[in-house]
């Protein structure tokens, strides 16, 4: 059965929307983990999750869930983008007719690899930033926010400070993209239907074969985690 032919650009739209969905379903859910962690131990307002839940939709409505929610949506929506259209260009540089699109594992692995070069490209700078600003409680506030971050350390270092961890973010991104996308094709293909376009379960086998995918992104990412944190996150803008 031949593979449906994507076009990079394609890949570049729907990853763009993907990643506007995926922070539209999990931003209530980082909105109650912040509301949790900012409470004192000694008198917490929220005893649970679904307890924070209640109580943020019954005090502030719906929208209380969603605060904050542009934000990442700015980030993650290019960064997806950026990302699908990396494995866009992998799977059309190997796709040829004898295969019809239908890629070795390897090639599948290497064209995620390729998204995952595409991707630090930004993931960098945005952790960069972030790591600055939250360790920065014990050093009187150097930083006032995300603006700020970039101003002083283009201003005083050069743009070349807020890509340090660069080489980090590769080593952590580059196998655990290529696992991811791997994954996903492989159990995306096994679960495939000899008809797909009469197959009922089309959904929830894509969605199956997603959350497959994110357990080999972290089984692969996690252990560079370290590498990555240890790096980025230092008050010393060059150090």
């Amino acid at each position: 059965m031949a593979e449906d032919k994507v076009s990079p650009f394609q890949y570049f739209i729907a990853g763009g929307i993907g990643g506007v969905v995926m922070v539209s379903v999990g931003h209530p859910f980082d909105t109650c983990k912040v509301r949790m962690q900012a409470t004192t131990s000694h008198a917490p307002e929220y005893t649970s999750t679904i307890d924070c839940f209640k109580k943020i939709v019954k005090n502030e409505t719906v929208t209380g869930l969603f605060k904050g929610m542009g934000a990442p949506i700015t980030a993650v929506a290019p960064m997806n983008a950026l990302n699908y259209f990396g494995y866009g260009t992998g799977v059309k540089f190997f796709s040829n007719d004898e295969n019809n699109g239908r890629l070795a594992s390897w090639e599948y692995y290497v064209s995620g690899s390729v998204s995952g070069i595409a991707t630090a490209v930004l993931v960098t700078p945005g952790e960069r930033i972030k790591c600055l600003l939250q360790v920065q409680e014990s050093t009187q506030g150097v930083y006032s926010g995300p603006i700020d971050v970039v101003r002083k350390l283009t201003a005083q270092y050069g743009v070349t400070s807020l890509f340090k961890g660069l080489c980090a973010t590769l080593v952590r991104d580059v196998p655990a993209y290529g696992a991811y996308y791997t994954m996903y094709e492989t159990v995306k293909r096994g679960l495939a239907s000899d008809q797909p376009g009469q197959d009922p379960l089309l959904l929830v086998k894509t969605i199956v074969s997603g959350g497959m995918a994110g357990l080999a992104y972290w089984g692969m990412g996690a252990s560079y985690q370290n590498v990555n944190l240890s790096t980025t996150p230092t008050l010393s803008p060059v150090g």
